[in-house]
This record gives structure tokens, sequence and C-alpha cells, in this order.
């Protein structure tokens, strides 16, 4: 991927969302939203996660950014396995 790009693909039966930033870093999130479990698209234009059925928005690391979901998304490794607890580590309550 390069620089500002994000796709959804499958790693090990789940969707994973995989997004490289700005300065290259590559982030690896649950492409489940965790409102009501709808696949989340890569938006190019914000560098956010968002939800097609109800319109939660997450930032490229998986912070909630827009409700109605409540917690963040689970990170991942960049291979795709659990690497948080998908607690929320944002500010919004």
């Amino acid at each position: 991927l390069a620089p500002g790009d994000g796709r959804v693909v499958r790693r090990g039966g789940r969707k994973v969302g995989l997004a490289r930033d700005a300065a290259g870093a590559l982030h690896a999130v649950s492409a489940i939203c965790p409102h009501m479990g709808c696949v989340l698209a890569w938006n190019g234009v914000e560098h956010s996660w968002d939800c097609p059925c109800h319109g939660s928005r997450f930032a490229i690391d998986g912070c909630l950014l827009h409700g109605p979901a409540v917690k963040d998304l689970e990170t991942l490794a960049s291979d795709g396995e659990t690497e948080g607890d998908g607690t929320s580590k944002s500010t919004q309550s």
C-alpha cells in the first residue's frame, strides 16, 4: 500500500483493515464495526475507516471519531493477529 491508501483484506478467516499513514507506517485494525457488525470501508479522502451502515467513523489507527459506535476498533498486528483489546483509547465518552 502507498501512503494514504487502505483496503480490507481477509486474514485467517477475519476481515482486516490495512492502511498506510503519510509517514509510511502500516496500521491494521478489525474491519468490522463494533456497533452492528458491518464491514468498514476505507475513506481515502478523509483517511478514515467509515461504516456504510450507520455512519460510524474511525481514525487510521482504529480510534473512534464519530458514533453511533461507542468503542474503538480492535487493533491488530500487521499479520492480522490481535494486538489490542478494543477498549476505548479515544477521548470521547
